[in-house]
């Protein structure tokens, strides 16, 4: 059964099980966010092309082998990725494939898992990263880039290397590092994204030290 909901602006999943069964109709979404493991719901992609406000949780990724296709979604134009693993390579397909089908996108938020890099996944993002293009088309209307709780990881930087190259409208890119004596060489490191060649002129990036009393990336609303 489809559910119709035709005043349906903005909706949120947190915790639930099973939303993938769930078929509705909501002409007028605008804003979806997913905070929980289950799949992408079957009907969303009948709606992406309306969504201009696009919230989610990188470990939906994880409940199947490979990361969910999505089509074009030419209004997105915020989007904001929690819990992301910069050496998971389902989380990396996963931001990949969203920024190659969201030609409008203005915003990128990312907030990445805390965890240590030694709990991923070494191996699959060697692979990712092993052509000189892991992004393969040029974003156009890309501008701003936040990133938090960023280690100074190789992935990290490889990924904030590709963004650079291919973001020919990028404007400011800040990065809120966790510093502490385990990653302070990679951090050290990253400065030298500084003098990396960017596809936009303006752009400039800033690094802020972490502080538990200022989130860079406000919490997902619900």
């Amino acid at each position: 059964m489809v559910y119709s909901i035709p005043k349906l602006e903005k909706l949120a999943f947190r915790a639930c099980d099973g939303i993938e069964n769930l078929d509705i109709s909501a002409p007028k979404l605008t804003s979806f966010s997913q905070f929980c493991p289950s799949s992408i719901p079957r009907w969303f992609t009948a709606h992406l092309d309306g969504i201009k406000y696009l919230c989610l949780s990188a470990d939906l990724s994880e409940t199947a082998k490979r990361a969910p296709t999505f089509p074009t979604a030419r209004n997105v134009q915020v989007m904001k990725l929690y819990r992301f693993r910069f050496g998971c390579e389902r989380h990396l397909k996963l931001a990949i494939q969203l920024l190659e089908k969201s030609p409008n996108l203005c915003t990128l938020e990312i907030a990445a898992e805390k965890q240590e890099e030694w709990i991923d996944d070494k191996e699959g993002p060697s692979r990712i990263f092993k052509g000189p293009d892991i992004i393969n088309k040029n974003l156009e209307m890309l501008n701003t880039v936040k990133i938090e709780w960023f280690k100074g990881s190789r992935h990290e930087m490889l990924f904030l290397k590709a963004l650079l190259s291919k973001s020919v409208a990028l404007d400011k890119v800040v990065v809120q590092e966790l510093r502490n004596s385990h990653n302070a060489l990679a951090l050290i490191n990253s400065r030298k994204l500084l003098d990396f060649p960017r596809a936009s002129l303006k752009a400039q990036i800033v690094f802020m030290e972490y502080n538990f009393n200022y989130r860079l990336i406000d919490p997902p609303e619900f």
